[in-house]
């Protein structure tokens, strides 16, 4: 743009939320501003609608650019004409009002995606001798003016039904009917959700509820998606043998975008998934298409536009006033705002180092953080540690234990803190990138189990909320917040929150991680911390859950071919289904070898991991132990008896994870020389093995009383309890374990490891 010259566009908003439909009238200024006189060839604003796709894909080395547009209007109007004659502008600033009625046609709503967008903007165009055009562009947000009544369609109730027969771990049926008042709602409005659910299983189950969005994107006769969940709800459990009717209201949040169906090359839909949570088994689910429409109250007009009613809309004033007023100059404003950002990308977070593992330390048997420290220490505070008490000769946590320890601080002199706190926490994580060509798409996913705070100093203008606790001193006095020099210790206690969460873990690409973490705030000065993670199993019980001493089945015929005659046959079994760590499997199998050469049993033991994020799945698998049978003569039947011994070390199983499972299979196969070998695998659930309990010392947190573990009637969580805590008892167990989280649909792999 010349340095003569300064030119802007801006509109007048019509409403509080500042949004168009189709029909209204927009108003606005060019101005102008000449720092000395000079000659202009034209002056003219253009309104345009219009929307655009592009995305590239990579295959190799070379890649393909998918790209289309689509046209909706282009108005424009010329504010000084090149034939006009009269084109000198002098020197100061210049106002040029104009006012455009927006087609009083069927227009998608504004829109931007990773892939596309839709946009309506108004572009001032000068246009000087021997000079570039010299340009400036606002851009106004439309919405489609959808109303309930205008389409039957929206208004049509929507009703689903289906009925599953439960396999495997599971006997039974599970069933649900499911009716929605209607399709179509309004940003913010709640979906009102019955179903009548009937549970003929053999387990517990859940109603869960999911609102996604899917964007489409269309070039080329290809189309490009992505789908992202907006929401996710859990109801109340119903038991085996029974049936309820459940009513749940889903509410949708007011910033969704609307509904876009009336675009060619862009589509934005809305999904209500309504599925049952069953352990162990497919979940049946039911997916129902909701319409999402603009929020009316938003809407209302604040001012009249210049020009007469021409009936449009619903969204618009019929009470407005005729008359052509160019003489009129309409208050300024400035260029207007871009419309909200919509579908904005996630910035994918860097995974930290996975934690070293903790070493132990001379000091009653606690445990410290190994490495360095995140910070290097002032001068006047020296270190600063969080230590643990084992309570068993495993080192191992489960739900509903007590975690006591203490926050250790050493200052070299006076001192004064902001806040000292130790926080509880416990999470999964899974991260993996994927190059394809010259593209890097980055998986993340992160599931959060708990977080717990306890403050010893607590910063005054701090707001609190339930999950933190001020801790006080034995005589029930509050810590200071000046700390004198030497060594200080605090004392901190904290329940393992009493419900169904995985073992601690670490892959390839994952890790779940229960952590305690000190950390220290001062003024003007970066705060320092210090972590250690704890030992967390699962509390298994064979008793707790039956499906666990189920006996496994498996027989296997094949017939030879090529190089070896006649057919081999197995018939396997296995006593139960789960182990713990270092206990034997007991398979006993029997064997027919009607062929013309010598076979081997053999077995092998291996571990699956599976990681999840945006829709896809990472597979990491490995052989643990194999083991080879005794081989068997030509037209031979004999009886295996074969005990396979699960390491000790072996992790135990992760079934009830949304992003992580840990599984094991144990393949039993035929080993045929010039032919595939016939095999069978076993799925195993390896439950840790049952710790050994130790005395472990009182907890010395005052402000965190707890009952023994058995008592039906804990104190709520944050209470203080005033009376001292007794002595340590060993906890119920947990609900049952290995109870499925929600995995996404995906297509197995038809390798040798299923």
């Amino acid at each position: 743009m010349s340095r003569d010259f300064k030119i802007s566009v801006g509109y007048n908003p019509i409403n509080k939320s500042n949004i168009f439909t189709s029909g209204d009238y927009i108003t606005g200024n060019i101005t102008l501003e000449v720092k000395k006189e000079c000659k202009i060839e034209s002056l003219g604003i253009k309104l345009k609608g219009k929307a655009e796709v592009k995305w590239k894909k990579s295959s190799g080395e070379a890649s393909k650019t998918y790209h289309k547009k689509e046209k909706y209007f282009s108005i424009k109007q010329n504010v000084i004409e090149a034939s006009q004659g009269n084109n000198i502008v002098g020197q100061g600033c210049h106002v040029y009002p104009f006012t455009f009625q927006i087609p009083a046609q069927d227009l998608p709503s504004s829109f931007k995606g990773s892939h596309g967008k839709i946009r309506y903007t108004l572009e001032a165009i000068l246009s000087r001798s021997m000079r570039m055009d010299s340009k400036a562009k606002a851009e106004f947000t439309l919405i489609n003016n959808g109303n309930l009544n205008s389409d039957p369609l929206v208004m049509a109730p929507q009703h689903q039904a289906i009925d599953k027969k439960m396999r495997l771990f599971t006997s039974g049926t599970v069933g649900m009917d499911v009716n929605i008042t209607r399709t179509g709602f309004h940003q913010g409005e709640g979906i009102k959700v019955v179903a009548s659910i009937q549970n003929r299983s053999s387990r517990e189950i859940k109603p869960k509820y999911c609102l996604y969005k899917k964007y489409s994107y269309f070039a080329s006769e290809k189309r490009k998606v992505e789908t992202e969940v907006i929401l996710r709800e859990v109801g109340e459990p119903i038991p085996p043998s029974a049936g309820q009717t459940v009513t749940r209201t889903i509410t949708i949040p007011p910033d969704t975008g609307v509904s876009i169906l009336n675009c060619q090359i862009i589509k934005a839909e809305y999904r209500l998934r309504v599925y049952l949570d069953v352990k162990y088994a497919v979940d049946p689910q039911i997916k129902f298409p909701i319409l999402i429409l603009p929020a009316l109250p938003g809407l209302e007009r604040e001012q009249q536009p210049a020009y007469p009613d021409y009936g449009f809309g619903v969204f618009a004033n019929y009470d407005q006033q005729g008359g052509n007023n160019f003489l009129h100059i309409p208050p300024s404003t400035g260029p207007s705002a871009p419309p909200p950002p919509y579908g904005t990308h996630k910035m994918y977070p860097s995974l930290a180092v996975f934690d070293k593992k903790p070493r132990q330390t001379p000091m009653s048997g606690a445990f410290v953080a190994e490495g360095k420290a995140r910070h290097t220490m002032s001068t006047t505070v020296k270190s600063l540690k969080v230590t643990y008490n084992s309570i068993n000769e495993n080192n191992t946590f489960t739900s509903g234990d007590c975690v006591s320890g203490h926050v250790t601080l050493e200052v070299a002199k006076d001192c004064q803190i902001e806040s000292l706190m130790v926080q509880f926490k416990g999470k999964s994580e899974v991260l993996w990138t994927e190059r394809h060509g010259q593209v890097t798409v980055v998986y993340h996913s992160k599931d959060k189990y708990f977080s717990i705070k306890h403050y010893f100093i607590r910063d005054k203008n701090a707001k609190g909320d339930d999950s933190e606790t001020l801790l006080t001193q034995h005589n029930g006095d509050t810590y200071s917040n000046v700390v004198a020099p030497g060594c200080h210790v605090y004392p901190f206690t904290f329940h393992v929150p009493l419900q169904s969460m995985p073992s601690s873990f670490k892959g390839s690409v994952g890790k779940i991680t229960y952590t305690l973490k000190a950390v220290l705030s001062r003024s003007m000065r970066v705060n320092q911390k210090d972590k250690t993670n704890i030992n967390h199993v699962s509390n298994a019980d064979m008793s707790s859950d039956p499906v666990l001493m189920i006996p496994q089945h498996e027989a296997k015929d094949k017939k030879m071919k090529f190089f070896t005659s006649g057919s081999v046959a197995m018939d396997v079994n296995l006593e139960k289904t789960g182990f713990f760590q270092g206990e034997g499997i007991r398979v006993m199998a029997c064997i027919e070898n009607n062929s013309s050469r010598e076979i081997k049993p053999k077995y092998c033991l291996y571990r699956k991991h599976s990681f999840f994020a945006n829709s896809s799945r990472r597979v990491s698998t490995k052989d643990l132990l194999k083991e080879v049978g005794e081989p068997i003569p030509a037209s031979t039947s004999v009886k295996v008896s074969k005990v396979i011994a699960i390491p000790h070390d072996a992790e135990p199983s992760i079934l009830n994870c949304s992003n992580i499972k840990a599984e094991y299979r144990l393949r039993v196969y035929l080993d045929i020389k010039y032919a595939s070998d016939p095999h069978i695998k076993f799925p195993i659930v390896i439950l840790p093995a049952s710790p050994v309990p130790a005395a472990a010392p009182a907890p010395l947190a005052s402000a965190f009383g707890f009952e023994p573990f058995a008592n039906p009637n804990p104190p709520a969580w944050g209470n203080i309890p005033t009376q001292q805590p007794p002595a340590h008892q060993s906890a119920d167990p947990p609900p049952s374990y290995g109870a499925y989280g929600m995995y996404p649909p995906l297509t197995d792999f038809g390798n040798v490891y299923q």
